[in-house]
């Protein structure tokens, strides 16, 4: 969930502790967290990071007393859980109705990130979460698509003073009677403008990587792989999670197209440091196969130097400098990688577009 909340830095040893909980799949020792104190840490990492729910189901489970205010604590983190369960609920309800609703007017859409990586990628869907709708058209959709969100209740959240929707190609969208729904729509998931004119990731992209189905394995890694290393510079734990489990869901049969489509929309870096940083983190030789897989330049080899594990864990820590400083130099690697490339439609295959 985003915040702006930081946690004390963690030990190496509790940032290995801290990704075994992170992760979805893996079983955690109750023996490493008889200490009540570091379970209360590992709360507090995990709502900087956006896997309280996670870390919360497997704290839960735990036959160990960890004294009052470690209870309180997790009794406390279980009501912030529900409720941000029935939030996903209410929010992929009216994702449903808006998707149909541009799909009546003709309009390409998906409905991209969190629901779909909820129900897809995550044995549990509460463990994944989302605080709004994230909606992809393509860029010249945009106006059609944002003049049919008033007459569906919806009110345009732009700012009064250097408003970059237009710029960033994303428009937020709330309800006058329920602020807690937000809608976004995006013609492209790339937002800074300097950035997209190098690599863009808008409908045809997620069409192309998913092979016509933009649920499929290779492009919901593809969607993961361009949020956190494209949008957000992994500054929460949440994004690795993500892409750990859209890789771990890509099989030998989706590579194919998944390499294909790396290739045209030229995001080779981004998917070959991604996984090997998802790889890493969690200890998953599956996902450290795949990353292989992809760019072994000089610009991904240094890149991986830079988003480390330690960066990730540390990105949200109230000694979080250094990490900022890595992932802004990963930031300016992945632009002067590209120096003298163009990038456009012309660049994908026909079928595509």
């Amino acid at each position: 969930m985003p915040t702006d909340e930081r946690h004390p830095p963690l030990s190496p040893r509790e940032q290995v502790l801290f990704a075994g909980l992170a992760d979805p799949r893996r079983q955690i020792d109750a023996n490493d967290l008889r200490d009540g104190q570091l379970a209360a840490r590992m709360l507090a990492a995990a709502r900087a990071h956006g896997v309280l729910p996670i870390v919360w189901r497997k704290l839960s489970g735990l036959d160990a007393d960890f004294g009052e205010p470690v209870r309180d604590a997790l009794q406390a983190a279980g009501d912030m859980v529900a409720t941000m369960a029935g939030q996903s609920l209410l929010l992929r309800h009216h994702g449903g109705t808006i998707a149909k609703a541009f799909a009546e007017a003709g309009i390409p859409v998906a409905i991209v990130k969190g629901p779909v990586f909820a129900e897809r990628l995550y044995e549990h869907a509460s463990d994944r979460p989302f605080t709004d709708i994230d909606l992809l058209t393509a860029p010249e959709e945009l106006a059609r698509a944002n003049a049919i969100l008033p007459s569906l209740g919806y009110v345009a959240l732009t700012k009064q003073i250097w408003d970059k929707s237009e710029s960033n190609q994303e428009y937020k969208w709330g309800r006058s009677d329920n602020p807690n729904l937000l809608i976004e729509l995006h013609g492209d998931l790339v937002h800074y403008a300097s950035f997209r004119r190098l690599l863009s990731y808008s409908y045809a992209e997620l069409m192309l990587a998913g092979g016509g189905d933009p649920a499929a394995p290779s492009a919901m890694l593809m969607t993961a792989v361009i949020h956190g290393a494209c949008g957000h510079k992994f500054h929460r734990l949440q994004f690795a999670v993500d892409i750990l489990q859209a890789g771990r869901a890509v099989t030998d049969a989706d590579l194919p197209l998944l390499q294909t489509a790396s290739r045209a929309i030229g995001a080779d870096l981004e998917l070959a440091v991604s996984l090997n940083l998802a790889g890493r983190l969690f200890d998953d030789p599956q996902v450290l196969d795949l990353a292989d897989r992809f760019s072994s330049g000089l610009a991904a080899g240094l890149s991986k130097r830079l988003v480390t594990p330690a960066a990730i864990h540390d990105a949200m820590s109230t000694s979080g400098a250094l990490s900022h400083a890595r992932r802004k130099a990963f930031r300016g690697l992945q632009l002067l990688s590209r120096l003298g490339r163009t990038k456009g439609p012309a660049s994908l295959p026909a079928a595509s577009r």
